[in-house]
Order: structure tokens, then C-alpha cells, then sequence
């Protein structure tokens, strides 16, 4: 927009009158921009123009201007000659512990900016934070503080918690024990089983044939279709109770498929064991004596 020898911008070096003002950042200046009032800042108090001299926007934008000549390997800006402006602290080189991997720790404050970190171990250097595992947020924790990502990268990370987890299997162990029990206690019970029977199936080298929508259509309910023992989710109680769901095969001779599968509550599993059919329909007679039932039954006429 032209400047106008009636505004207030005639007299000063910035044009503005009563709606808009000019800004004097590098890119809008060579253009003569000028913009609504709006888009300025508050400006210094008795000032003739009563905002800022750039926007708001051109303020932020100049806030993560890159360097002319790039960055290092340390992300520190670069001068013409390609050396760092900043001349880098020198430190003592004090170890706090070596390993039996051969990992030296550093005792001194860790390095970082916007975008580098340095890595704690010693020779390791500095990366991009990409390389690092997330830190804490919102609060000051002894290992990550201010960075923003933990002060080992994610590479020796993982060489300490397998050196850590070697020298104490037992801890470990019993950590992934107690996350896979609050894992457990948090799945609803139909999809624990519906695991189960995936695990069933891969174990014999097959492919899972029942989606998760036809398990709970066709395959799950809440009581045993046999006992009518209503299902009880056991985990983190002990051991399994008699009302506990369990997945059975029909024919226990055939592997677990979808039409040789039922979901039945752990008693009558046990109480089935390896039996034929014929086993268990002479049972079926002994029991219906005893309490005094006609047997045999009369069959059903087709």
C-alpha cells in the first residue's frame, strides 16, 4: 500500500495513520507492508504510534530463524568460516561408573538445545532428540529435567537394560509378572479368552479362523451352556475356580477350528477330561438311576 502525505506516516520513518501502520521487519519492509492495527503489539508507552513496529506473526517467525551457515553436529549456528559461534564449555572428563559392558557414565551436566542432546555416556556425542527415548513433562525428574528426552540414547538404553536385566533376572521377572497381571485384570474377560484361543491356534501352526465379532456372536457366553455355572473372571485371585471359562474341543482328537470348539466353564472341561461320548452317555445312565430317573432314555425320532 502507498504511503499518503496526509496520514501520520508522513513525518516519521514507519507510515500509520488512525487503522493501519507499517511493519519494519526485513521481509515486509522493501514491500512498504502495512497492516491492520490489530496485528501489532502493544508499543511503548507515549509512543506517536501507540503499537509495536512489527506484527506479531514477523515476531515469531524471527524467533526460529535459521542460521545463515547451517548448524553442527551439536545443532550450534555456524559462522561464515564454518566454526561455531559458541565456543563449546570444556569439561573435566570424570567417569561416574563403568560397566561390565564397557559404558562410562558422565558426572557433569548434560548438554542440549531445541534440537541436540548429548548423550551421557562418554565418546558417544551428541544426536538429534529423535534418538532419545521421551522424557518427563511438566515437572523436573533426575533424569531428564529440562531436556526433554531421557539423558541416555535410545542405543546404549537398551544395552544397560540388558545388562541390568542379566544381573538381576529375578527383578525382572517378577516386574514383567506384575504388568502382565494389571494387563489382564483391565481386558474384559471374553477378549482374555478369545487371546487364548488365538494363542491355541498358532501354536499348531494354523491361522486364526474366527474374526473377534463371530467369536462373540456365535461362540461366547456368559454362563456354561452345560453346568449353567454363570463365568467368573479369576485373575489376580489365585488359581481358577470351578465357574472359570475355559475353551474345549469337542473331539479331542481334532485340533482347535471353528467348528470343533465350545466355551464351556472349567469343571465340566475337567470333569471331560479325554472321554468319548459313549464314556460319558453311560455315566449319564449310572447318574440318572441314582436319582431315580427311567433310563434308557427314548430316543428322538428324526
Amino acid at each position: 500500500m502507498p504511503r499518503s502525505l496526509e496520514g501520520y506516516g508522513s513525518d516519521p520513518l514507519y507510515y500509520f495513520d488512525d487503522e493501519i501502520a507499517e511493519c519494519s521487519c526485513d521481509k515486509c519492509k522493501p514491500y512498504l507492508m502495512c497492516w491492520p492495527r490489530e496485528m501489532f503489539g502493544i508499543g511503548e508507552k507515549g509512543g506517536s504510534r501507540g503499537c509495536s513496529m512489527k506484527t506479531l506473526a514477523c515476531i515469531r517467525n524471527e524467533g526460529h530463524k535459521e542460521p545463515k551457515y547451517g548448524r553442527d553436529e551439536r545443532g550450534r549456528a555456524l559462522k561464515k568460516d564454518g566454526k561455531p559461534k559458541a565456543r563449546p564449555k570444556e569439561y573435566p572428563d570424570k567417569t561416574r561408573r563403568k560397566s561390565k559392558s564397557g559404558m562410562k557414565m558422565i558426572t557433569r551436566r548434560k548438554g542440549h538445545n531445541e534440537t541436540h542432546a548429548e548423550c551421557s555416556v562418554v565418546g558417544c556425542g551428541w544426536h538429534l532428540k529423535k534418538y532419545f527415548n521421551k522424557g518427563a513433562k511438566k515437572k523436573f525428574h533426575r533424569f531428564e529435567g529440562d531436556r526433554g528426552c531421557k539423558i541416555i540414547c535410545r542405543k546404549h538404553e537398551q544395552l544397560r537394560k540388558a545388562e541390568l536385566k542379566k544381573a538381576n533376572p529375578e527383578l525382572y521377572v517378577e516386574k514383567w509378572r506384575k504388568y502382565q497381571r494389571e494387563k489382564i485384570k483391565n481386558t474384559p474377560l471374553e477378549e482374555r479368552i478369545y487371546s487364548l484361543y488365538q494363542g491355541k491356534r498358532t501354536a499348531q501352526g494354523d491361522e486364526v479362523d474366527i474374526t473377534y465379532e463371530e467369536w462373540l456372536r456365535d461362540y461366547w457366553t456368559d454362563t456354561c451352556p452345560y453346568f449353567h455355572l454363570k463365568f467368573i473372571n479369576y485373575v489376580g485371585k489365585g488359581k481358577a475356580g470351578i465357574d472359570s471359562p475355559s475353551i474345549d474341543r469337542i473331539d479331542s482328537t481334532k485340533p482347535y477350528s471353528k467348528d470343533n470348539i465350545e466355551v464351556v466353564s472349567w469343571r465340566y472341561n475337567h470333569c471331560k477330561m479325554d472321554s468319548t461320548i459313549e464314556e460319558r452317555f453311560a455315566m449319564g445312565g449310572e447318574a440318572a438311576k441314582k436319582l431315580g430317573y427311567r433310563w434308557p432314555p427314548e430316543p428322538i425320532t428324526m
